[in-house]
């Protein structure tokens, strides 16, 4: 969490619980009315757990190391926090275009020719 999330759950509580605990209640208790109001604003789907998704998700948005993404997430294999991790089509459609600026430099097919083994191709122009 966040200082700001931190700030405003203390506000909340009152701080006068020193548990440890994000919610005066149950885990179960905290997913299934996280659900509930989810389904009440048309949210339908979603769950306490997609929240983790969207976090890990949302982190190599803002590129954060993945090693940390891994310690942020509790997971003790990178590959785990990997599975949580979805790319935003936005982000994919980014990507693309850079790949396409690249391919219109001069030297490009050049490159792809040497690292492809292709021989005879000729620079785009």
């Amino acid at each position: 969490m966040n200082r700001r999330v931190m700030e405003a759950l203390a506000e909340l509580r009152g701080d006068s619980q020193s548990t440890g605990r994000v919610f005066p209640f149950s885990k179960h208790e905290a997913c299934k009315t996280f659900s509930g109001l989810c389904k009440d604003i048309g949210l339908s789907g979603v769950t306490f757990h997609t929240c983790r998704h969207s976090f890990s998700s949302r982190l190599a948005e803002a590129n954060v190391n993945p090693f940390t993404a891994r310690d942020l997430m509790g997971h003790e294999d990178i590959h785990m926090t990997g599975y949580y991790t979805h790319t935003a089509i936005e982000t994919m459609r980014e990507a693309v275009t850079r790949l396409e600026r690249a391919s219109n430099h001069s030297d490009f097919a050049a490159n792809v020719s040497q690292t492809s083994g292709e021989k005879n191709v000729e620079p785009a122009k």
